[in-house]
């Protein structure tokens, strides 16, 4: 699954054309999905991801259950209630997720396939490339104003999906900010299992993806 940082940069291009009074729920919506508490060594979460994340067991498999953010779209976004905004957001990491796995997960699973068979725990060495690549971005870029309104939320009740429970998305936004504020030093580091071009191509084609997949359902996101 995609980082924070890249689901908020990904929340900050389609930001401007969010109403003033929706942008936090939007901002929450594309950080939602990983609300789920982990087990002590993060390799299961309660709700489960297949729920969270819409994993649709019924889906042609590739390497993973298919995300099914078309039924997403169906259930939440046929009309513009309450939450709509957070919804999209929502449904947004969901898109944002699937194209991780397509453009950079499963690439780099079947190029490192062998190393990680040998070595299970290699792919924590992975994230670090990914998460890095987070914090280089936050030490580099100062307007960022998707990460400029998430690190002032101190609370966000969820009102809008039963399976999360009430504090579900506030302990996580919690999480997410206590955990980009540790100051890394960056400056010549050698990036092995996930190039900075690469990450750059991933956030621009996912976000000219999204925008196309948006227009085409006839989705609203713009605020006039």
């Amino acid at each position: 699954m995609a980082t924070w940082i890249s689901h908020l940069r990904i929340a900050d291009f389609f930001l401007e054309r969010i109403p003033d009074y929706s942008r936090t729920d939007f901002i929450v919506g594309n950080l939602g999905p990983d609300s789920g508490v982990p087990n002590e060594d993060w390799s299961s979460f309660t709700p489960s991801t297949e729920i969270s994340h819409w994993r649709n067991i019924e889906m042609p498999n590739r390497h993973e259950k298919e995300i099914d953010f078309n039924g997403f779209a169906n259930k939440y976004l046929n009309q513009k209630s309450q939450g709509y905004y957070f919804y999209l957001g929502y449904y947004m990491h969901l898109l944002s997720d699937y194209f991780w796995g397509q453009l950079i997960y499963l690439p780099k699973y079947f190029k490192f396939q062998n190393e990680m068979k040998q070595n299970p725990q290699l792919i924590w060495e992975i994230k670090k490339d990914w998460y890095d690549l987070d914090f280089e971005y936050l030490n580099t870029f100062t307007k960022f104003e998707a990460y400029s309104l998430f690190i002032e939320i101190k609370e966000f009740r969820n009102i809008y999906l039963d399976y999360f429970s009430e504090n579900a998305f506030t302990r996580q936004i919690l999480y997410i900010q206590d955990f980009y504020k540790k100051k890394k030093e960056l400056i010549g580091k050698e990036y092995k299992y996930l190039k900075k071009e690469e990450m750059e191509y991933y956030i621009k084609e996912v976000c000219k993806k999204i925008e196309s997949i948006v227009s085409d359902k006839n989705l609203t996101i713009a605020s006039t």
